[in-house]
């Protein structure tokens, strides 16, 4: 495969969420800087970057009702301690370690997906739709964890990433 630096390509074709992610501990949730930004309501793939955006820490997608910004409403409501599913107890561990993202702001950054028109000539009726963001998702992960796993940067990128 040719090289594809992905960094490179989140930066540069990729649009930024106008606000930074913080973590509020008490809250054990996300919290807009300032303000919460704009955040369409389509189909994208998102990234989580830290470090200044030198650093991957998550890439997901969001495609069901409400889209990116259903996805991201959801970072930011509160939890109960108790109550933390798989994911929101990994992330308050990461985000809450000083040897990891403690303190550390998460820019936001998407790429659109909206789904693809298609038709089936056996059922022309019917108007269907390919969403391929989870296709996108998966290759972008790979090379990702491909990169992370040559250089040796397993304690320090994608730390929110259930595929580690």
């Amino acid at each position: 495969m040719k090289h594809f630096d992905l960094l490179e390509f989140i930066l540069k074709k990729c649009t930024p969420v106008s606000a930074s992610l913080i973590y509020k501990i008490e809250n054990n949730c996300f919290e807009w800087k300032y303000k919460k930004p704009d955040i369409p309501y389509s189909s994208a793939i998102y990234f989580l970057l830290s470090h200044n955006n030198k650093k991957i820490q998550k890439i997901g997608k969001a495609e069901g009702i409400g889209g990116l910004n259903q996805r991201l409403k959801s970072y930011t409501a509160k939890k109960k301690k108790g109550k933390l599913d798989k994911t929101a107890d990994l992330w308050h561990s990461v985000m809450t370690n000083p040897d990891q993202l403690k303190g550390e702001p998460l820019r936001v950054y998407y790429l659109e997906t909206v789904p693809h028109k298609l038709s089936d000539k056996r059922i022309p009726e019917l108007a269907l739709e390919a969403h391929w963001a989870r296709s996108l998702e998966i290759q972008l992960t790979k090379i990702s964890m491909d990169r992370i796993m040559k250089l040796k940067l397993e304690k320090t990128e994608m730390l929110l990433s259930k595929q580690r």
